[in-house]
């Protein structure tokens, strides 16, 4: 799984859920911007296994979802 792939993930879970990149910073804390969303979704910064847990607790799912190499349910 590379980076990119887990960025589309991100992005793909933020769409279903209807949330703007501000809105999904907002939700993640205020150290986090629109523009560093943006960075991640297309696989342009790395990701701490802390900010991942915080992209998924945010978006309303596991971490292991955008980890794992089975498809996730956008539901």
């Amino acid at each position: 799984m590379d980076i990119q792939e887990v960025g589309r993930r991100i992005k793909a879970r933020r769409a279903a859920l209807g949330l703007t990149q501000p809105e999904l910073a907002s939700r993640m804390g205020t150290e986090n911007n629109a523009g560093y969303i943006s960075e991640v979704e297309n696989g342009k910064r790395d990701l701490s296994i802390t900010k991942l847990g915080r992209f998924a607790t945010a978006l309303e799912c596991n971490a292991a979802d955008f980890l794992s190499d089975e498809l996730m349910n956008l539901s």
